[in-house]
């Protein structure tokens, strides 16, 4: 059996000098084998992680991964590119790149998003479930140039 604190106490009187029923309980039932860290073997593990694994690719149909990600990147104060195409009616993440020399603020009243990007930085905007349309976003230092549209289809 697997010495626990809390079992040490409970068997010890630790708990004080009346123990509730449930301390009662917990001091005469043993803990089953399935709550044991010594009954969970690499087997066990190995089958854990793969329905972790099996559920992540059942929810969104495959791992998203970073290079899947649609991408901004602020170039001379303008978006490139200046229109993009997302999902409609899920969620996504959306990667914006600065790679001028100052800092800039995506932001949109559409999308209800305002998120600085400093030089040279990269952020991530978490973004939908979407209606299909039509959503504006612009620069905010830089409103007259850094302006695009992201559209849900």
């Amino acid at each position: 059996m697997v010495r626990t604190p809390f079992r040490e106490a409970l068997e010890t009187g630790l708990m004080g000098a009346r123990p509730s029923g449930i301390g009662r309980v917990a001091r005469r039932a043993p803990l089953p084998a399935v709550f044991s860290r010594a009954a969970a073997g690499p087997h066990v593990r190995a089958l854990a992680a793969a329905a972790v694994l099996l559920a992540a690719v059942l929810a969104d149909g495959s791992p998203a991964r970073a290079d899947d990600l649609p991408t901004l990147v602020l170039r001379q104060h303008r978006f490139v590119p200046d229109r993009i195409q997302v999902p409609a009616h899920v969620k996504f993440q959306l990667k914006v790149q600065n790679t001028d020399d100052s800092s800039d603020e995506f932001e949109s009243v559409d999308l209800n998003r305002e998120k600085l990007v400093g030089p040279g930085k990269t952020i991530t905007v978490f973004l939908g479930p979407l209606d299909p349309g039509e959503y504006k976003f612009f620069g905010d230092f830089h409103q007259d140039t850094a302006q695009g549209v992201l559209i849900a289809k």
